[in-house]
């Protein structure tokens, strides 16, 4: 499984893949993955739910009838907020050339995220 294999070695396989159905979350993923095996040397690859959240997220955003004009999402403890954040802002910078501010009740907590992802931020700059 992953665990048994070097990072550099899982980022290689991500990388190598064409999932047509993630787009740009493909490229996101990877760069977010071999930014945070050089910064922190940790394997980062989003889970699941994360996947599923910003492919929802997608159609909401590429939706030509714009029927729905509202998107909630609840993100419990643990799931991943700042990554699914931080990797939607890229997304909307990338495809819809728009200029994203992230606001929180925590500043200490928007501060660390923005350091955590700023290799990301700026690979996608």
């Amino acid at each position: 499984g992953v665990k048994d294999r070097r990072p550099i070695d899982v980022i290689q396989t991500m990388s190598s893949r064409e999932c047509r159905a993630l787009g740009r979350f493909h490229d996101i993923f990877c760069s977010l993955a071999r930014s945070w095996e050089q910064d922190f040397k940790v394997l980062a690859v989003p889970h699941h739910t994360q996947v599923f959240s910003l492919l929802v997220f997608k159609a909401f955003l590429n939706d030509p009838q714009q029927d729905v004009r509202t998107l909630l999402a609840q993100v419990s403890t643990g799931e991943g907020k700042s990554m699914l954040i931080a990797v939607l802002a890229v997304f909307v910078c990338l495809t819809l050339r728009k200029r994203v501010h992230v606001v929180g009740s925590d500043k200490t907590l928007v501060l660390r995220d923005f350091e955590n992802f700023r290799t990301l931020f700026h690979a996608f700059a």
